[in-house]
């Protein structure tokens, strides 16, 4: 990848600084991206929890924030240059994953990488966050520079009486990330008022080329979890038909491609059909109203790096443009475990909270086997349980059972498969 110069990341702060000037021409968007005062944080956390993280030179600290209180967790091993150095390595390796995926080499390198990211995350930050976090079910992570592009919910540490040997951070605590206390603060309230009544499920929007059946199968299944349901597949998904429906739509489930750009992130963006892409600038400029979008898509909640601002992904430039929470992906991930996955989370959420539902979801994901999620699934379609239309559930339990023959295999424990999905807002 070519790196860009100075001229190149001037202009794109530039481009952001616009698109920041226009968004607070908006009624109600007039504090966009200002700091927030205490009074912005207490109330943030006045129903759950807020723990912002920072790394610094000499050893990093966490803030634990419950409505006026707020206790400070120091975190000695934290330091910016270990961060850093993470952070290098973890842009290579999202880098790699869309142009050599499939070797299996570089899975395993890439697997060893998030082994010991995360096992060293927990010891030097997230282990002392949960003690400090004490009885929480949930909470939200406003992570500081860096910090955001790592995978603080997939935090480890060694434990004998876990099917997988490990203890995650999200076994203790459903967690959910946000830009800032005011940005999680309007997620709450946006929540709030809206119900979950009308989704727009997005699969395969490509014209040519193989179709993403998982990705398919998958859509079917999200649009069940609401009463009514619009699904757009293939050369359907145009930039004007995705407008139209998001305009009308409570959840968008958007299952196919998407390409972050690390030093560029507002040339990221979602594929539609025939190569037409919505990106991240046009996303900002959009006025929605959505309680949920699932972007079940490679690489959807990468943050850009060499300009570390609240607004640099895809969820969060979703949720400046109206949406009260994102679920995204961190890395590309395979579109059977995607499907899987989201397919577990949309069982569980039913309008509830999502942070917890994919919690839930990834628990269950990581530690099932193969022969647990054939009976499960089986169970569920000969009860003509809603959640999982019959057709397009034996399609994912007939690739299920292609792709693993050993059935006491549990094929999703690795963090690759089950952590690269992220909840942004409320």
């Amino acid at each position: 990848m070519t790196e860009p110069s100075i001229a190149d990341l001037r202009a794109a702060r530039q481009e952001l600084d616009d698109v920041i000037r226009e968004i607070q021409q908006v009624p109600g968007f007039e504090d966009f991206l200002a700091a927030p005062g205490f009074p912005d944080i207490a109330r943030a956390a006045a129903d759950q929890p807020l723990v912002y993280l920072a790394a610094a030179d000499e050893g990093g600290f966490a803030l634990v924030v419950r409505g006026s209180g707020v206790t400070p967790v120091e975190l000695p091993l934290l330091t910016s240059a270990k961060v850093h150095e993470l952070v290098e390595k973890y842009r290579r390796c999202v880098e790699r994953i869309r142009r050599d995926g499939r070797n299996q080499e570089f899975r395993k390198e890439w697997r060893g990488f998030l082994d010991d990211a995360t096992q060293w995350l927990w010891d030097a930050a997230m282990g002392d966050v949960l003690s400090g976090l004490g009885q929480a079910a949930e909470t939200t992570l406003v992570p500081c520079g860096q910090l955001g592009l790592l995978p603080l919910h997939a935090a480890w540490t060694a434990d004998e009486a876990a099917v997988t040997g490990r203890r995650h951070a999200i076994d203790t605590v459903a967690f959910a990330y946000s830009a800032n206390a005011r940005a999680r603060e309007t997620c709450r309230r946006r929540a709030a008022d809206r119900s979950a009544e009308r989704i727009l499920a997005v699969a395969d929007p490509r014209s040519t080329g193989a179709g993403l059946e998982d990705t398919q199968a998958e859509a079917v299944i999200a649009a069940q979890s609401c009463p009514q349901h619009e699904v757009l597949k293939g050369e359907q998904v145009t930039v004007a038909e995705l407008e139209r429906g998001l305009a009308v739509a409570d959840v968008l489930h958007f299952g196919g491609h998407g390409r972050a750009h690390l030093t560029a992130p507002l040339t990221s963006y979602l594929l539609l059909a025939d190569g037409a892409r919505l990106s991240l600038e046009q996303i900002l400029r959009m006025r929605l109203e959505t309680r949920l979008a699932v972007l079940s898509a490679c690489q959807t909640a990468v943050l850009g790096i060499d300009l570390p601002d609240e607004v640099v992904n895809l969820p969060t430039g979703l949720v400046q443009a109206g949406v009260a929470g994102v679920l995204a992906t961190m890395w590309g991930v395979g579109q059977h475990a995607s499907a899987l996955l989201t397919a577990t989370f949309y069982r569980h959420w039913q309008g509830g909270s999502p942070a917890v539902a994919l919690a839930r979801a990834q628990r269950w994901l990581r530690d099932a086997t193969v022969g647990e999620l054939e009976e499960d699934w089986a169970q569920a379609m000969t009860a003509g349980e809603k959640w999982l239309p019959a057709e397009a559930g034996e399609h994912l339990l007939a690739r299920m059972l292609d792709l693993h023959e050993d059935i006491d295999e549990r094929p999703w424990s690795a963090i690759d498969a089950w952590a690269a999905f992220a909840f942004t807002g409320a």
